[in-house]
């Protein structure tokens, strides 16, 4: 069944990273920038398996920004010898 989805995000990179893995499985996704609650809305169509491919990517795509965020600071312990 596919159905209509709303989603919201207020940081810049979770909305990159939505807006990419929209466009890795095609879905057709419209969006608009809130500027009164500093926001980018999102909106699209989707079945569940779109859904479980979409919160996989965006899983993924989480994970990678916490493995750099974590050898960042470990370059950075090992430089100011913390």
């Amino acid at each position: 069944m596919i159905a209509k989805y709303r989603w919201a995000a207020n940081k810049k990179q979770v909305a990159k990273d939505f807006v990419r893995a929209a466009k890795e499985i095609n879905l057709d996704l419209y969006y608009r920038c809130n500027k009164e609650l500093h926001r980018v809305e999102f909106q699209f169509w989707a079945g569940p398996y779109e859904l479980q491919q979409l919160s996989s990517i965006m899983a993924a795509y989480k994970r990678a920004r916490e493995e750099e965020a974590e050898y960042q600071l470990e370059v950075a312990n090992h430089i100011y010898g913390f």
